[in-house]
């Protein structure tokens, strides 16, 4: 009887001792395409990510990653949100990838217990917020950063203007780091 491709895999052992020469070579040379580039099986995962309601987005050092939560940059102003909330993407915007803990210490310090408790409850309920929405991201080793913005390509003006000054005093050029969802 013959089984379809779908109904058996073939492990890589038992396919290198394949009596067809010609289902092996058409199988070497699949596995060399998706190892030099594996984008064919990137873009089935990410559909089937998406079917089941995860997200997939590109975040430093262009690494893929998939969540839950549809990560999104906090566009609000800051006027209209609490002072915690805007202490909170302040203190993510000047060190990236610090700590729930090491954030707590920053913005709230050792002060009198009685006094830190609630607003260590309040950090924790805004922070809790600001993940569950997508503003900030929480990555499995514990670390905490800020999504990556889209830099508007209609306004270069205003993009070289926010970019870093390097020590030499001359600008450096805007990279780009959007949050990309796979198609």
């Amino acid at each position: 009887m013959i089984r379809s491709v779908t109904e058996s895999m073939i492990g890589g052992a038992l396919s290198r001792r394949l009596p067809d020469r010609t289902l092996h070579r058409v199988i070497e040379e699949a596995w060399a395409r998706e190892t030099r580039s594996p984008s064919n099986m990137i873009q089935e995962l990410a559909g089937r990510f998406r079917e089941n309601g995860l997200q997939v987005f590109r975040h430093r050092r262009g690494m893929l990653f998939v969540s839950p939560i549809r990560v999104r940059a906090f566009v609000h102003e800051q006027a209209g949100v609490s002072l915690s909330v805007n202490a909170i993407l302040q203190g993510l915007a000047g060190t990236p990838g610090i700590k729930r803990k090491q954030l707590s210490e920053k913005l709230i310090g050792d002060g009198a217990m009685e006094t830190a408790e609630p607003r260590r409850l309040a950090l924790a309920s805004d922070l809790r917020w600001l993940i569950n929405e997508g503003y900030v991201i929480e990555f499995n080793d514990g670390s905490l950063d800020l999504p990556r913005a889209k830099v508007s390509p209609q306004d270069p003006v205003a993009a070289l203007e926010s970019a870093p000054k390097l020590s030499n005093g001359s600008t450096a050029e805007p990279a780009e780091h959007p949050i990309a969802t796979t198609t």
